[in-house]
């Protein structure tokens, strides 16, 4: 939003951001979900998620997004995500074999009807060239 308001990349808000994706990385699930509401509410807004995760990476001009993992003795490890690279290869996973998109896993917010993710995801992709 930031971006599309004009806001610079380098600006602290946007920075900030970008910190808390970085902080909060996953495709797995949508991270700004709240876990005390139960498993299926991580799943709602997958679509959406996904589509505004690649708008606001690629409008605030992020190759790479640094995350740390922990290795097998529990050690932190950065890392730096191609996060196009990385959100291509996970929708290529999810497309069903007709060539849509669907959340199967929550239909929430319309999420059910594969016109409307395939629209979030076909937008997400364009980014991820």
């Amino acid at each position: 939003s930031y971006t599309l308001a004009g806001v610079k990349g380098d600006d602290a808000r946007v920075q900030a951001a970008v910190k808390w994706i970085a902080d909060n990385w996953t495709l797995a699930v949508n991270p700004g979900s709240d876990p005390a509401l139960g498993e299926k509410v991580r799943y709602q807004g997958l679509f959406y998620y996904y589509m505004v995760l690649a708008q606001a990476l690629d409008s605030a001009q992020v190759a790479t997004v640094k995350i740390t993992t922990k290795d097998d003795k529990g050690n932190a490890k950065n890392e730096d995500v191609d996060w196009r690279k990385a959100l291509r290869t996970h929708l290529e996973g999810l497309q069903q074999a007709d060539g849509t998109w669907v959340n199967g896993k929550n239909d929430r917010w319309m999420e059910g009807l594969p016109l409307l993710c395939t629209c979030y995801a076909m937008t997400a992709l364009e980014l991820c060239k």
